[in-house]
């Protein structure tokens, strides 16, 4: 018994502390997200400049953090009838000593060893306050529904950064969508460590894969190398090469057109809702409907539009570390949430 109770005292008093600082519980569980998302999603990119905004996009909590913590919590507090009367038996034998060690082994790397009989009375008043607190929960339920949504925004402040910059692969990939050449054929990407394939596509996707490396991979033609004190690690080379071929079989003429009419479905599909494409730090704001007017699919870009969209995750889907949550236990959690 004491060997748990000391592994779980042990995370409740690092676990969570070591993964978000007090500023960033209290800043995330009191601020309105929904509303600043709003406000960016309206025109108002200057939000992402908030102090409280770049604490909730660079914070690395996350729902299985918070979810592990207050499960951690409850199995702590089963032992609590158990610990107090211990000390109890060591008090009426005059010798009990707060300072000692509550368990004198080490296991993975971690020293629960050194965890006093106070440190683990700490725990569980700690475990205690953290299980009641509500702010504990107002924190959860602004991940459960802004955690997707983190990523997104912290992508969207790099973009608009990398926008204010000059840059000439920026040029060179506008003109590449608006005057490349649109002949359709079969391009034959040779990679060594993935073998041939064969997509259809245009000279123009050819020339956008190789300033931003999408849709297609870039030309590389790099040598192995050893590596290592002794040289006694291998790098294998790594070549990429794509060639541009006409149409010869059935099954050539059947991938192009089945390639044109996906990107005629695209051109349907696309608007002109302000978006974005982002890849290899090349950065381009651009409509979907754009793009797909000068005949590139913007999902084979990955074209993302500037909004964002929060997707809230059920408490009900949770699992955490140990496997799946009793229901009787998410049904709880949720009823803290709501």
């Amino acid at each position: 018994m004491q060997k748990r109770v000391a592994e779980r005292a042990y995370y409740v008093l690092n676990n969570l502390r070591s993964k978000i600082t007090e500023e960033e519980f209290q800043t995330i569980a009191s601020m309105d997200i929904g509303a600043i998302i709003k406000e960016f999603n309206r025109g108002n990119v200057e939000v992402l400049d908030r102090q409280d905004i770049n604490i909730f996009m660079n914070s690395k909590i996350t729902v299985g953090d918070l979810i592990n913590y207050i499960r951690d919590c409850q199995e702590l507090l089963m032992y609590k009838k158990d610990i107090l009367g211990l000390i109890e038996r060591q008090k009426s034998e005059f010798r009990y000593d707060p300072n000692a060690r509550f368990f004198n082994e080490s296991q993975y790397g971690y020293n629960y060893g050194a965890l006093s009989y106070q440190q683990v009375l700490e725990s569980i008043t700690t475990a205690e306050k953290m299980l009641n607190n509500k702010e504990f929960y107002l924190l959860l339920k602004a991940m459960l529904k802004f955690e997707t949504v983190r990523v997104e925004l912290r992508e969207r402040k790099e973009v608009l950064t990398a926008l204010k910059e000059k840059d000439e692969r920026r040029d060179l990939l506008l003109e590449t969508i608006d005057r490349g050449d649109t002949s359709m054929g079969i391009i034959q990407i040779q990679e060594t460590q993935k073998g041939d394939r064969f997509e259809a596509g245009t000279k123009k996707d050819m020339a956008i894969s190789e300033i931003i490396g999408l849709p297609y991979p870039k030309d590389v033609d790099e040598e192995g190398y050893e590596y290592g004190p002794h040289g006694d690690y291998y790098m294998p080379a790594h070549k990429v090469e794509k060639t541009f071929h006409q149409p010869e079989t059935k099954t050539h003429y059947e991938m192009i057109r089945t390639e044109v009419q996906k990107r005629r479905n695209a051109s349907y599909d696309a608007t002109d809702e302000p978006g974005y494409i982002y890849s290899n730090g090349v950065a381009l704001q651009i409509t979907a409907k754009e793009l797909a007017e000068c005949g590139v699919d913007p999902k084979s870009v990955g074209w993302k539009p500037v909004r964002v969209t929060p997707k809230r995750q059920s408490v009900l889907g949770l699992r955490d570390y140990r496997g799946r949550l009793p229901l009787k236990e998410k049904i709880a959690i949720k009823a803290k949430t709501l």
